[in-house]
């Protein structure tokens, strides 16, 4: 190359996402005699300004360009496409072939696929500037490899955009085969989207066109709508009258045939219960696959009304979904959740189906165990969002507030050992706890929250629980909601990073809606290191409840 520095050009927008930060390091390890960096397409507003105060000679940035205008990239010889995230396919990579530059790429997604290392480019580990740099040093001081590189590089590695489209096309066309009425041709995009074998695919794909209606999110693998109380496991009224249009009869489930896509229809309600409310059915599948949750068009039901006088009209329930991607795959039973006015409700069906490669293969009908039951409505309760039994720092719900007369009844089963037992312990890291808590006149049972406050600074941290049934404790606490227990594990070791170290109260947080309650327990834990070394019983004095809250305020709930 002479004296000539050897001249890189960065093609496509300057983006955290396509390796900007890997870029800029780069430049500043980079000779500014031997390599010379020209940006070509939209920067971002946070890396102008850092390119327009860096001030370098070797760095010029050109703007937008047109795409498919590789004239503007003659002026380099080698293009870096460094993106952190899988790409597709990435044009600019062919952009780059096209104008004879070797490119360095990251070994991800497409670009790793496309390039062979050392054959028509270079790949490199995301985030390694020095990688970067090596390669570079190694294509300047190397005329020969350059030379074989470029060789290599051949029509082979792109496609040519109109041909591409002409095949695209034929496909489309075998699909949905371009059919005269009257005087128009009606193709895919309107008279013929009938023709696809899947017609929820309509539903995943992103609006076209102004009049077209917003995209429809069908699937969520959280709760859309979190209750403020649980009121009925498995006491409600509800029928299935067809899966995937299959009509459902006594011995019938070998004969199923199959489905391209989940169709569910029934009813169900809950005696008392007023009101439809809004309505989800919920696919639980094996622990480590997400709980799926699809909402349904609520229907009337005449029919219903007329055998069950207190059930609601639109006691109905339809839902149709296309399930997509081999996070899908899997068994599943199918359950039902209604929310009524901040009021949810769950039954398990008894319905069991297969999905292999975005099809509903197989169906079973079992009744479920009384263990299946409440384990399912375990998984499908806590898909909330919500971080538990690892330490937090605050509770992430926002415009929450205090009131005085949000007392908090409760009872620790477990600290630690069941029944608590206090005094020096094994050193542990994973703290069992169980108990029950509720606010007495609350609309219902909330997020519950231990939460451990220290003696001696302005510590404090936050373990979200998971919420259990208790029937014994509505027994003697008439108002108790169904909801009331708790359990789960104090964590010491995961979450937030700061380590708990000292001697720390114990205390309950109940979350209902947006009022907490907080009450101040007898027990107190030591810890060193993040370790529990002991469990204490201590007093609790007005000046401690009161230092307590006022803490829990300014740090975990403000």
């Amino acid at each position: 190359m002479g004296d000539r520095p050897l001249a890189i050009a960065i093609v496509g927008n300057f983006l955290r996402t396509k390796g900007a930060d890997t870029i800029l390091s780069l430049i500043d390890i980079a000779h500014p005699d031997y390599f010379e960096f020209h940006i070509f397409g939209y920067v971002h507003p946070e890396y102008d300004a850092v390119l327009k105060a860096y001030n370098r000679r070797n760095v010029k940035t050109y703007g937008r360009y047109t795409a498919g205008d590789i004239e503007a990239l003659k002026i380099a010889d080698v293009a870096l496409n460094l993106s952190i995230w899988p790409e597709t396919y990435c044009i600019s990579l062919s952009e780059a072939w096209q104008n004879g530059l070797i490119p360095i790429v990251t070994d991800v997604g497409a670009l790793g696929d496309r390039v062979v290392d050392g054959v028509n480019g270079f790949k490199v580990p995301i985030g390694r500037p020095s990688a970067v740099l090596e390669r570079l040093e190694l294509l300047r001081s190397s005329d020969a490899m350059r030379r074989r590189m470029m060789e290599n590089i051949t029509s082979d590695l792109w496609t040519n955009a109109q041909r591409y489209g002409e095949e695209l096309k034929r496909v489309y066309e075998s699909v949905a085969p371009v059919r005269e009425l009257g005087i128009a041709e009606l193709a895919i995009d309107s008279g013929q989207v009938h023709l696809i074998p899947h017609a929820s695919w309509r539903h995943q794909a992103p609006p076209r066109h102004i009049f077209d209606p917003p995209t429809i999110r069908d699937l969520s693998i959280e709760l859309p709508e979190v209750p403020e109380d649980w009121i009925d496991i498995q006491g409600g009224e509800c029928y299935v009258d067809d899966v995937c249009n299959f009509i459902l009869a006594e011995g019938t489930d070998d004969e199923f045939p199959g489905a391209q896509s989940f169709h569910l229809r029934g009813w169900y309600f809950v005696p008392g219960v007023r009101g439809s409310g809004t309505m989800y059915v919920t696919l639980i599948g094996a622990p480590d696959r997400p709980v799926i949750f699809i909402e349904c068009t609520r229907e009337l039901r005449g029919d219903i009304v007329s055998l069950f006088p207190d059930a609601p009209r639109r006691s109905g329930f339809n839902c149709e979904v296309a399930l997509r991607g081999k996070w899908c795959e899997g068994s599943y039973r199918v359950g039902l959740v209604n929310v009524v006015n901040g009021q949810g409700t769950f039954q398990l069906t008894t319905i069991e189906i297969d999905v292999t490669g975005g099809a509903v293969v197989a169906l079973r009908r079992s009744p479920p165990s009384n263990q299946t039951i409440m384990t399912g409505f375990s998984r499908v309760i806590h898909e909330d969002g919500i971080l538990r039994e690892v330490k937090l720092a605050r509770i992430a719900q926002s415009g929450l507030r205090r009131e005085d007369r949000a007392s908090v009844e409760w009872y620790l089963d477990r600290l630690g050992q069941e029944p608590v037992t206090t005094g020096a312990c094994e050193p542990e890291t994973d703290i069992p706890v169980g108990g029950w808590a509720f606010m007495p006149g609350a609309t219902g049972s909330g997020q519950l929250y231990i939460a451990c406050v220290s003696d001696v600074n302005e510590e404090v941290f936050l373990f979200a629980m998971h919420r259990l049934a208790r029937a014994d404790v509505r027994k003697v606490h008439l108002g108790a909601p169904l909801m009331s227990g708790f359990s789960g594990n104090l964590r010491l070791g995961s979450g937030y990073a700061r380590t708990m170290d000292g001697s720390y109260r114990v205390c309950i947080v109940n979350v209902v809606g947006e009022v907490i309650g907080v009450v101040l327990t007898n027990f107190g834990i030591t810890t060193r290191s993040g370790v529990m070394v002991s469990i204490e019983h201590v007093d609790v004095s007005v000046e401690m409840s009161e230092r307590v809250s006022a803490l829990l305020g300014k740090k975990a709930f403000a």
